[in-house]
């Protein structure tokens, strides 16, 4: 091999993908370039288009808050109804069931922020009339009321897999909604003994809002992963300690100082691409998924082992004559989920674009309606 081939070996092999390196202090930096994107088909083995099956009192737009998945049933809160709705489809987007008992009775859920799916018959549930936990009954329909946290509707929980208790992510607001704080704290599975950390952490100064706490804790591996609201760093606790694990480095393309936009800078951000903002992970065994916003929704997939990763375009502006947007909602070691919109194109058209047959899972039917059919699209990884 010449040095002429050689060289350009090198070069081609630079602008495939991007890497990482570990310090000595045990942090992994991820090097994310968004401007070198791969088509997505390259980041997944295979996808599959599930519409969701629409009936009376289960017709709810376009929009969802939170997707979990349990034994092969997706859980949908949709953005509708007040937010005041679970409903429960199978893999093939058959409606399972439905959760409706919110309303202002003692027996009754409040508006609902964010749920987890425990066991076959208990979800938990967080309502934003202030930060309360709920179980539900699922086989009885029956509610019980947990505990109330400080702090307000906005945040997020997960329980820990060895039922030992959970851990709440949340913000604390002065009464108009300014100067946020971060709390994040542990909690025993009585929910008596409280345990916090980043314990009243300002945003930094320039948050003027509270961010959308989602997708910013995770439980794996028997340690919680955290992303803090306008940071750059996944942390894990460790014998009680935030330890830093993962550095999120975008280069040139450095993190925009708020997740929020601020209406003076909207211009700037949108049309100049001048940073990256709105970051959530989801950690997997064998890989780290980034979504973000830079100019267009963004998905990298950093894989663990091979100290790799790639990046693709999930979004593309809903004012364009080919437009779409994929949002990641959950994910595990075998898939992520994602909820499609399009102005021009159905998820079955755009799957049929860019995606290989062989990777195409099932039949792709054509809806029988000119209206627009709620879908999600689940893409395995390879």
């Amino acid at each position: 091999m010449n040095k002429n081939t050689s060289l350009c070996l090198i070069a081609v092999l630079l602008l495939s993908a991007c890497g990482s390196k570990e310090t000595s202090t045990g942090i992994t930096t991820v090097d994310i370039n968004p401007s070198r994107t791969v088509p997505i088909r390259e980041l997944f083995s295979s996808v599959k288009v599930v519409p969701l099956e629409q009936k009376e009192g289960a017709l709810f737009g376009l929009t969802f808050s939170k997707i979990d998945f349990y034994d092969n049933e997706l859980y949908i809160a949709p953005s509708s109804y007040g937010r005041r709705k679970i409903l429960v489809y199978d893999l093939e987007g058959k409606l399972v069931r439905s959760i409706d008992n919110f309303g202002p009775g003692p027996n009754q859920l409040k508006r609902l922020y964010n749920f987890q799916v425990i066991d076959d018959e208990h979800l938990e549930l967080a309502t934003s009339s202030g930060y309360m936990l709920y179980r539900y009954n699922m086989k009885y329909d029956t509610v019980e009321w947990r505990k109330n946290f400080k702090g307000n509707s906005f945040g997020e929980f997960v329980k820990r897999k060895d039922g030992e208790g959970y851990y709440l992510a949340r913000g604390v607001t002065a009464a108009d909604y300014r100067d946020p704080l971060f709390w994040l704290s542990a909690v025993d599975a009585d929910l008596e003994e409280e345990k916090e950390y980043f314990e009243g952490r300002p945003m930094k100064p320039q948050a003027t809002r509270m961010p959308t706490l989602y997708h910013t804790i995770q439980w794996l591996d028997d340690e919680l992963r955290f992303l803090p609201p306008y940071s750059d760093t996944i942390f894990t606790l460790q014998d009680n300690l935030e330890v830093a694990k993962y550095k999120l480095d975008f280069g040139k393309y450095k993190k925009y100082n708020s997740q929020n936009v601020d209406g003076r800078k909207v211009d700037e951000v949108f049309k100049n691409k001048n940073g990256v903002r709105a970051i959530n992970f989801y950690e997997v065994n064998d890989q780290l998924v980034l979504s973000y916003y830079y100019g267009k929704n963004m998905l990298t997939i950093y894989d663990k082992e091979e100290k790799m990763s790639k990046t693709a375009v999930i979004s593309k502006s809903l004012l364009l004559d080919e437009s779409y947007v994929l949002r990641p909602f959950y994910a595990d070691n075998e898939m992520i989920a994602c909820t499609f919109r399009s102005n021009n194109m159905t998820a079955g058209e755009y799957v049929k674009k860019y995606f290989d047959k062989d990777q195409i899972e099932g039949d792709l039917k054509d809806s029988d309606t000119e209206e627009e059919v709620p879908e999600i699209v689940i893409f395995r990884f390879n």
